[in-house]
């Protein structure tokens, strides 16, 4: 809501992801305000096709500042994709009725593609085995 009225703001995508992959999220929030020394919060969630929940972190900001940057901290959650081969990741404001002159502020959302633990284990057995032909020789 506008106003300085309680803020029940919902930003939501779905991504295409690889069931039992591991996936880590990673995002900016905040508060800025001019006159107001208050902290806002945001719930982050991911759910898979049959709405299993995958994470469902709580984020409070630090006290609210009128320095952008300054406001803005780094978050890194990780989840582990479920049924489907899509997930849904929302953001809502949970900053309930604390909205007098200070907003969230959110950026920089990321997911990366994730890496296989199949490449790496296969690397660290490659690795093994060269270093068992060296010490035979």
């Amino acid at each position: 809501g506008g106003g300085d009225s309680a803020n029940t703001g919902v930003l939501s995508q779905t991504i295409a992801t690889d069931a039992g992959q591991i996936y880590n999220l990673s995002f900016s929030y905040g508060a800025i305000a001019t006159t107001q020394s208050v902290t806002q919060s945001i719930t982050v969630t991911a759910a898979d096709l049959l709405s299993n929940l995958l994470l469902n972190q709580t984020v409070v900001s630090a006290v609210a500042s009128n320095d952008l940057g300054a406001a803005l901290a780094n978050y890194t959650f990780s989840f582990i994709a479920g049924a489907g081969t899509s997930t849904t990741i929302t953001f809502a404001d949970a900053s309930g009725s604390t909205t007098n002159s200070v907003d969230g502020l959110l950026d920089n959302v990321a997911i990366p593609e994730p890496t296989s633990m199949l490449v790496l284990g296969t690397s660290l057995i490659a690795l093994g085995g060269a270093r068992r032909r060296r010490t035979k020789g």
